[in-house]
């Protein structure tokens, strides 16, 4: 009987473990997946502030050139809206003209124009005006034949001055309940200055309201304008 001989049996090879390479590139995986991860994350922030940031400067921006923060800060504002800024006339003066039948309000610090020689107001003028030397309030009356419509007698009793620049054109509205034409002169080849008139028909009367003002003036002006043309009377 043989006996085993310890030499002869077969070498079975260790078992070995996990191979340290396979465990390198499992952490490389990870690490690298970490990355993507944090940098997706940062780069979404990112984006979002940005939008954040954009959408506050184009609020701020739009803010800045809106008309009431105009109105606020600088004294050009927008036409439009200083003519809605409401205007303290308690202590406004008042004209009233007896022969043509109408009255209106003026500041205290206008003074009588176009006559040097008396500082009181004619009552019985078909003209008359109001004013300092940045702006102006004319009022004048013609008594005209009939006509078909407040905008015939406009085309064929032009405003005095209309010839010397260029008009935006002729709008409705009212004044004391009366219908009323309305239009802008600018005249900036003559000395850069504008004129708002309104025009009202009463009768067989054309009643003329016109102001002159420079145009770096006029839209601090327009809001008093308007406060003048609401206290018109018939």
């Amino acid at each position: 009987m043989e006996l085993n001989n310890p030499q002869n049996k077969p070498q079975i090879p260790p078992k070995k473990g996990n191979s340290p390479t396979l465990w390198v590139v499992l952490i490389i995986v990870l690490l690298v997946a970490i990355a993507v991860a944090v940098y997706s994350y940062w780069n979404k922030n990112q984006n979002s502030n940005t939008n954040v940031n954009q959408n506050t400067n184009v609020a701020v921006n739009s803010n800045v050139n809106t008309p009431l923060n105009q109105n606020v800060n600088t004294v050009n504002t927008n036409s439009s809206t200083n003519a809605n800024v409401a205007v303290d006339t308690s202590n406004w003066k008042t004209y009233s003209n007896t022969k043509y039948q109408y009255s209106f309000k003026y500041p205290k610090d206008f003074g009588l124009l176009d006559s040097p020689n008396s500082s009181v107001p004619d009552t019985q003028s078909p003209t008359i005006g109001f004013g300092t030397t940045e702006m102006s309030f004319r009022v004048s009356i013609q008594t005209v034949e009939a006509c078909d419509s407040l905008s015939t007698c406009v085309q064929k009793y032009p405003y005095s001055n209309a010839s010397l620049g260029v008009s935006t054109g002729l709008n409705q509205t009212e004044i004391d309940g009366h219908q009323a034409l309305t239009e802008t002169i600018n005249r900036p080849q003559t000395g850069n200055w504008i004129h708002h008139v309104w025009y009202v028909l009463n009768g067989q009367k054309l009643s003329t309201f016109s102001t002159v003002s420079s145009v770096s003036f006029d839209t601090q002006a327009l809001a008093t304008y308007n406060a003048i043309i609401a206290s018109i009377r018939f």
